[in-house]
């Protein structure tokens, strides 16, 4: 359709009247018409496309009427019935949309065009029954409608990048299902790629998706982050171990993150579709916990560097021995080790369960109101698969050796929820302590030979001990979580009923 018929819709309400008046009986299909004007004058979303179809009303109109010079009203009473029917429920149809909430057109953009589509077509199939005449221009509209639809979208998509048009969206979210609230994020999300970072449209669109993600408490549908939603901030690592470097980041450019990169495993087609299998897991539990006593996860990268890395917030009170060291004369230990406990449960009642693999404090982070988080869940067997090598031999592996129920250090060195319960001991003393187990012993590979024969921590002695929750009673449960057979040692529900209270 040309822009002079389109442009010739908008402001005919009070015209349309006069120009029709001298075929009386075509008043109600007037009427319908100018109400379909109208409500062109004031479309802000698929205006083109609107425009479009208002203004094939308006050529239906004017078709109508040439029809009957020289006509009866009786003989054209069927034509006339029928496009008052039609006309009357495109301004149905058109006041429907625009009574859409801007975060339903978003969603619902498709649908929308496909209910234009459908009433271009209704108006065709009127023009055949009724054997109509019209310009070709205005029966013809298929590939002006699709010249609309594309520039539609592409303004409908650039709202997304406005801060101001996204205001009403974002008030909405807390109202929308999760369903709904992802499908937008992952509209937003994928707009993302269409710019480049720095630009200030991705700026923008970074920033709104941000918003609603905060405000939905939802993680992003697409946790693959190739679309600029994490940078990473500084020229070095700001800490790590022998498997891991951690950096910091920007994550959609509003708030700090913990970029996590795994050394020594290359990104290849294999290693990233076992990386994200293993992600998913732990981004399906979060869905379950929502942050209480899971560390939040923003998703992965493999398309920044040789290797690929998780990212995370960024916890600035640090991991569960750095917290109590710091905070040593306040901080309420029984309280910590209980939340651990209940994190662990989350991951054991999963079907499957999940065990961790390497519950340790520096694989549980405090979140900003205090309350330990477990992190790294299932990082050990994807180590594994991915060197073919058992996980207990794997780079930065041995630093755990520590925490590990014997029988992971020899073959077959299978994980299991048992071994999260011996692990997990070691933590609740290394916690009330303030000391890596064995802290006496300087040799990793001392600790793990003593360990194999039987031998188990010492009993730390002194009041404050005591005062922190390390009594008779909590002492007997750490000793039956470190058995030598697994199936013997109680599981984390017996754990937490015998832990003190917080």
């Amino acid at each position: 359709m040309s822009g002079r018929v389109i442009a010739a819709t908008v402001g005919t309400v009070v015209g349309l009247g006069a120009t029709f008046a001298p075929v009386p009986w075509i008043a109600p299909a007037v009427a319908a018409v100018a109400g379909i004007a109208q409500l062109c004058q004031n479309v802000t979303q698929n205006r083109r496309l609107i425009k479009q179809l208002g203004a094939r009303c308006e050529a239906l109109l004017t078709a109508l009427r040439e029809s009957c010079n020289g006509k009866t009203e009786e003989s054209m009473k069927a034509a006339i019935d029928t496009s008052v029917f039609l006309l009357n429920d495109i301004k149905g149809r058109m006041i429907a949309w625009k009574a859409r909430s801007k975060f339903a057109q978003f969603l619902q953009q498709d649908d929308i065009i496909e209910d234009i589509r459908k009433c271009n077509l209704e108006i065709d199939n009127f023009y055949d029954a009724f054997m109509l005449q019209s310009h070709m221009e205005l029966h013809n509209w298929q590939m002006t409608f699709e010249e609309n639809r594309a520039k539609d979208h592409e303004e409908i998509m650039g709202s997304l990048t406005r801060i101001e048009d996204m205001v009403t969206v974002q008030t909405e979210v807390q109202n929308r299902s999760s369903a709904e609230i992802s499908q937008m994020m992952f509209m937003m999300q994928n707009f993302l790629s269409n710019f480049e970072t720095g630009d200030k449209r991705h700026t923008d669109l970074a920033c709104n998706l941000y918003n609603v993600q905060m405000t939905s408490r939802q993680l992003l549908p697409n946790y693959d982050l190739k679309a600029g939603e994490v940078r990473r901030i500084g020229s070095h690592p700001v800490g790590g171990s022998p498997a891991f470097d951690i950096w910091e980041g920007e994550y959609l450019g509003r708030t700090k993150c913990a970029v996590k990169v795994i050394r020594g495993i290359e990104v290849s087609p294999n290693t990233q579709k076992r990386f994200l299998r293993e992600i998913k897991i732990w981004r399906d539990v979060w869905e379950q916990d929502k942050g209480t006593y899971i560390l939040p996860f923003y998703g992965a990268c493999h398309n920044d560097g040789p290797y690929p890395y998780m990212v995370s917030p960024w916890m600035k009170n640090g991991d569960a021995l750095s917290y109590v060291k710091k905070y040593a004369d306040s901080v309420n230990r029984k309280f910590l080790i209980r939340h651990i406990a209940e994190g662990l449960r989350l991951l054991h009642t999963q079907n499957p369960p999940i065990a961790h693999g390497d519950i340790k404090a520096a694989n549980i982070l405090i979140d900003d109101n205090g309350r330990p988080l477990l992190a790294d869940f299932g990082l050990s067997k994807f180590m594994e698969e991915m060197t073919g090598m058992p996980f207990t031999q794997s780079r930065g592996v041995s630093d755990s050796y520590r925490w590990f129920a014997p029988e992971l250090c020899s073959a077959p060195g299978v994980l299991s929820v048992y071994s999260d319960v011996f692990s997990y001991a070691m933590t609740v003393l290394e916690l009330m302590t303030g000391e890596h187990p064995f802290s006496h012993i300087r040799r990793t590979p001392e600790v793990l030979i003593r360990m194999q024969t039987g031998e188990r921590p010492r009993r730390p002695v002194g009041d404050v001990y005591v005062q922190r929750g390390l009594d008779d009673k909590l002492w007997a449960l750490l000793q039956r979580c470190w058995v030598s057979e697994p199936e013997n040692r109680p599981n984390i529900h017996q754990v937490l009923e015998e832990l003190p209270p917080a």
